[in-house]
């Protein structure tokens, strides 16, 4: 059985995605040449205002 999330944490390292985020899903679209990476943040989580 392949290891989805062992597989996710491959980007989510190699993008320097630090927490909150994570990355939560991705697809590869052959057709249009495009990987489409998605980004989450657990519900509870907070973040700083810039401002």
């Amino acid at each position: 059985m392949k290891d989805f999330q062992s597989e996710l944490n491959v980007f989510q390292e190699a993008l320097n995605i630090e927490r909150p985020w994570f990355v939560s899903y991705h697809e590869l679209d052959l057709e249009s040449e495009e990987h489409h990476i998605f980004l989450d943040s657990p519900r509870d989580a907070k973040f700083m205002c810039s401002n």
